[in-house]
């Protein structure tokens, strides 16, 4: 075997170990995270973060949209002292007990963005105007910085999925 054949077949095996790492690492929430895998399977169940790929039964493959939605929930629940049933009902759209910071809009935001994947048809902003009555007025606000999009329908103005419930999330930190 000449020198060429040797590091071809040297550089291959790097390759193929650098892949191998990669996927390993890909994979491997609790690594990227820090946290516990076990409490990661308690976010996927809450409906807290997105399902991961799943290659295998026992394979799931787990992104940088995973990465973020973990730290996040953890984020939520160290700054914030927010407890899961308080994130889940939060990004659900429902009220909680406790008033939310506005320290944890961003990682709220971000949870609804995951969890909502795709957005489907527009959320016209007068049928959020029964429970949260300054929907209209935050929109136009967050709007106004940057943060949403207001669509402009003949039925009135709307929000995208992901739009409406940063609303209302935005009401329940009123």
């Amino acid at each position: 075997m000449d020198r060429r054949d040797r590091a071809r077949r040297v550089q291959h095996a790097i390759d193929a170990i650098g892949q191998l790492l990669a996927q390993l690492f890909g994979r491997c929430a609790n690594w990227r995270t820090g946290v516990h895998r076990e409490t990661i399977r308690i976010y996927l169940r809450e409906g807290l973060i997105p399902e991961p790929a799943r290659p295998r039964k026992t394979v799931a493959d787990y992104g940088d949209e995973h990465v973020q939605a973990i730290l996040a929930v953890r984020r939520l629940q160290g700054e914030n002292r927010l407890t899961l049933a308080q994130i889940k009902a939060i990004i659900g759209g429902e009220a909680t007990e406790r008033r939310v910071e506005a320290s944890a809009f961003d990682q709220l935001g971000q949870l609804v963005a995951h969890r909502v994947g795709e957005d489907g048809p527009p959320v016209m902003i007068a049928s959020l105007l029964d429970r949260w009555p300054h929907a209209a007025q935050d929109a136009r606000t967050l709007a106004s910085i940057g943060i949403l999009d207001i669509i402009e329908t003949k039925q009135g103005d709307a929000l995208s999925i992901t739009c409406a419930q940063l609303v209302r999330i935005w009401g329940h930190m009123r």
